[in-house]
């Protein structure tokens, strides 16, 4: 079962056929230590994401059956209640087995896409016309998402002083500097907000935490200025160096957050669904 949860983890960041190849090993380990009679505590998939997840699922379920076109989004559903299967089992496997090997094979897989993304990004300054974004195996957006959840967790590994070696600062400072690299500004936000959360509720770290912050905006703005050609701070100056079409296209979320909220005031209910 270890060695399945260390392949899924270690994969994660590289492939997706090797991370359900070890999540699957996983499940069978689990159910071999369940024959053997090993103490597996089957209540734990109730865990804090439990809840959260589910009601999402619920919600989601119910705007598709009740949208306006359901089949779509259906076929979208199946991929988050994959997600809460595979929390599950994750939290019913780590109280038979340790999580420290696992960790340790996730940081590992994302240190090797962090140091490819990064060689992906240096390539990419060098082609005219080019966005650089670090991406490894991945899209730019999944791969930084990836990137923010390990820095996040290297970075509260970090706040043990036992645990500051010079391979957690490498791996912390690789997979933040991926991060940037990618210019997903999104994950940006959200490791600056999760780090900044963790400042505020460990008592010795909230002095820390107006740091944080700042650092965090401050890289969030270095981000977007990486590539002029997708920035919006540029677009907004009307200094960007995109030709207008791409410029346009910055804003393009912002298009479909108008959308979604004309469609919410016509479907107020359930709304039209997943991917709707």
């Amino acid at each position: 079962m270890e060695a399945g949860l260390c392949l899924f983890a270690a994969s994660l960041p590289v492939s997706i056929a090797g991370a359900n190849i070890g999540w699957v090993l996983a499940a069978v380990g689990l159910a071999v230590c369940a024959r053997e009679g090993d103490a597996v505590d089957w209540r734990a998939w109730r865990g804090g994401l439990t809840p959260p997840l589910t009601l999402f699922l619920a919600a989601a379920a119910a705007a598709a059956l009740f949208g306006p076109a359901p089949y779509h989004p259906l076929e979208n559903l199946q991929k988050d209640a994959h997600k809460l299967g595979l929390y599950a089992l994750l939290a019913t496997a780590f109280t038979v087995a340790s999580p420290r090997r696992p960790l340790a094979a996730f940081a590992a897989g994302a240190a090797l896409a962090a140091l490819y993304g990064a060689a992906q990004w240096a390539g990419g300054l060098w082609v005219p016309g080019a966005v650089p974004r670090a991406h490894a195996w991945l899209h730019p957006v999944t791969f930084g998402e990836q990137m923010a959840v390990a820095f996040c967790g290297l970075a509260c590994l970090l706040a043990d002083p036992a645990e500051r070696t010079r391979l957690n600062w490498g791996a912390a400072a690789l997979t933040g500097a991926a991060l940037v690299m990618s210019n997903t500004r999104g994950a940006l936000a959200a490791a600056a907000a999760g780090l900044f959360a963790v400042g505020l509720f460990v008592p010795r770290l909230r002095r820390a935490a107006a740091a944080t912050g700042v650092l965090a905006v401050m890289a969030l703005l270095a981000a977007d200025l990486l590539a002029p050609q997708r920035s919006f701070i540029l677009t907004l100056l009307g200094r960007g160096h995109a030709v207008a079409a791409r410029s346009q296209g910055q804003f393009e979320r912002i298009y479909l957050w108008k959308a979604a909220w004309a469609m919410g005031w016509d479907h107020p209910l359930f709304g039209a669904g997943l991917s709707g």
